[in-house]
């Protein structure tokens, strides 16, 4: 089986590199026909198929977890029962998402405070009774004030550090060596993203240089592990690096109209010749959609530089709460056979909904997400079936922590009698570690999203990750902290609206 797959997959990268088309990212994407692809099967077909195969595996999937879950004594535990606390408050939650959000700016003890009061009391909602004794001040400048601002201080900054593997490359290096000796594999992200400034654009090249050599000295070191640098179509790279194009110049940032690609492209181009040279995978990360378009072209563009046109330890993601993620994928897999050169994909939900769906409400048009949570799940599953149809030339990998999307992928690579690890799962650090636990053990290939960063430009990624946690389909809130029936959480997603609603 696997042979074959490999020698078809030679067969047409050999076809297409004899005669390579000019300006490959310029061309228009040719029906899926024309591309010799196969039939997709329909949704009801899909269905029949692969339900009984997805519940199988999404109970073990639980049943492993469940048993990995953190006893009271571990700070896991805590901040499960903090997520579970959120969810009964809602306005109280969204209060101190805001005061992490600004707690930055506050350099005194009196101003922190004040940020802590005035969000947490705002809707004048029944505090619980420590936080209610806590913010049970009248001077911001008190004894009191003063001790409860530095509590809170110390712990928000103590929940970011449990999303961030570090504030510096050793602390990276060491804390991605560490999980490797656990079976996972990693991508790490330098945090930092949409700067302002062109000083902050030439850190931000340089810290990821410097991490693409600091992480490729260390691998000498690592020993070869098959369960994560093994895949049946090769070897893998041990060290991955995520990157934001709008970490990399001033003028790439969704609030500019006309959008600077030159500083951008010369920056990644750089980045992208060191990685290859050190044998390390990048993947470029998707961000808000007034940038997609552009991001898409500068990934384009690059992959067909003649000097990195056979680079095959590049990709990038695509985000399926996005209406357009669908014409997207369509253009990468055709692409990528016109380059002859499979690409890495890796599929996620996405975490700027509440901004996308809000600018769209404020210029009065169409939101370019879907309008719900549980057609951003049907989706997934689609471009899922996608991706591992053509496995050849898209490297799937999923990133979820909804343990139905989860088992969906792994039931429609089993169909397709792909081998072990063709796909890969993804999950993020710091959430969910149970959920890595389970698939690890189940001799899944796991790579953990790896943020790096200090606290200052870590709080945008915190507070998202503080909101998907707190999601309505969160996999800690619903599998773990309500106990929530495994029929439920295993549901097609056009089958939830009445139980989990819309988000």
């Amino acid at each position: 089986m696997y042979a074959a797959f490999t020698t078809l997959s030679r067969i047409r990268q050999m076809r297409r590199c004899n005669s390579p088309p000019k300006n490959l990212f310029l061309q228009a994407s040719p029906p899926a026909a024309a591309l010799g692809l196969p039939i997709p099967m329909s949704s009801a077909q899909t269905t029949a198929i692969l339900e009984p195969d997805i519940h199988r595996i999404g109970r073990e999937i639980l049943a492993r977890a469940r048993t990995a879950r953190p006893a009271p004594f571990e700070l896991g535990w805590w901040q499960d029962r903090g997520m579970a606390w959120a969810n009964q408050h809602q306005h109280l939650r969204e209060g101190l998402f805001r005061f992490i959000s600004l707690l930055p700016k506050q350099r005194a003890s009196a101003d922190v405070a004040r940020v802590l009061r005035e969000n947490v009391t705002a809707n004048g909602d029944d505090l619980p009774f420590p936080l209610a004794l806590a913010v049970d001040f009248v001077d911001d400048h008190s004894l009191h004030a003063r001790l409860v601002a530095r509590a809170a201080r110390f712990a928000a900054e103590r929940m970011a550090h449990s999303f961030i593997v570090g504030s510096t490359p050793p602390e990276a290096v060491a804390a991605v060596t560490r999980m490797r000796r656990r079976n996972m594999c990693f991508t790490l992200d330098i945090l930092g993203e949409t700067v302002r400034t062109t000083e902050e654009a030439e850190h931000g090249e340089l810290i990821h240089l410097e991490m693409i050599s600091a992480l490729a000295q260390a691998a000498k070191d690592w020993p070869q592990n098959d369960q994560t640098d093994v895949a049946p179509f090769g070897i893998l790279p041990t060290v991955n690096v995520s990157v934001k194009l709008s970490a990399l110049s001033p003028d790439f940032s969704h609030d500019i109209a006309e959008l600077d690609l030159g500083e951008v492209y010369r920056r990644l181009a750089v980045i992208c010749r060191a990685a290859r040279k050190h044998g390390v995978a990048i993947n470029i990360d998707l961000e808000h959609d007034s940038l997609r378009a552009a991001t898409f072209d500068i990934f384009k563009r690059l992959l067909s530089e003649p000097d990195l046109r056979d680079w095959a330890d590049a990709g990038i993601v695509i985000q399926a709460y996005l209406r357009e993620s669908r014409r997207d994928l369509d253009d990468l897999l055709a692409f990528s056979r016109r380059r002859g050169v499979p690409l890495a994909i890796r599929l996620v939900k996405g975490a700027y909904w509440d901004y996308e769906t809000n600018l769209a409400a404020k210029h009065g048009r169409p939101s370019p997400v879907w309008s719900q949570k549980w057609q951003s799940d049907a989706n997934y599953e689609a471009l899922s079936r996608v991706l591992i149809e053509n496995c050849d030339q898209l490297r799937p990998a999923f990133g979820s922590h909804n343990v139905r999307s989860i088992a969906h992928a792994i039931a429609a690579a089993d169909s397709r009698g792909l081998p072990p690890r063709t796909i890969e799962l993804q999950a993020l650090f710091g959430m969910g570690d149970p959920l890595k636990t389970a698939l690890v053990k189940m001799q899944q290939r796991l790579r953990v999203y790896s943020p790096m960063g200090a606290w200052v430009p870590g709080v945008a990624y915190l507070v998202r990750r503080l909101l998907e946690n707190t999601a309505n389909e969160s996999f800690l809130r619903q599998s773990f902290l309500e106990n929530a029936d495994e029929d439920q959480l295993l549901l097609r997603p056009e089958q939830s609206i009445a139980i989990r609603g819309a988000e």
